[in-house]
């Protein structure tokens, strides 16, 4: 964190579809920052502004990503649409 702070994450998950993720291959990069996308909508749920940081996903290593899924041989794979195409 960039204000030197030391910050830990404690929480609880249910033992249902989102509290199963499998984090395995979540890859942390020191000296940057995870991907946000915060935004900001009207009363009536119109867009008013937003703001979003996906720098991060230019690091994401290919040759990786393919070896994971030759290894695990997944019935489906997702993507994240803010990865690049390289």
């Amino acid at each position: 964190m960039r204000t030197g702070a030391k910050v830990r994450l404690v929480s609880v998950v249910g033992d249902d579809l989102a509290g199963i993720n499998d984090t395995r291959h979540i890859q942390t990069l020191k000296g940057h920052n995870t991907a946000v996308y915060n935004a900001l909508h009207s009363n009536t749920g119109q867009l008013v502004a937003a703001v979003a940081d996906m720098d991060i996903f230019e690091h994401m290593d290919g040759v990786k990503v393919a070896s994971i899924i030759q290894n695990e041989q997944p019935n489906l794979v997702c993507f994240d649409g803010n990865i690049s195409s390289k």
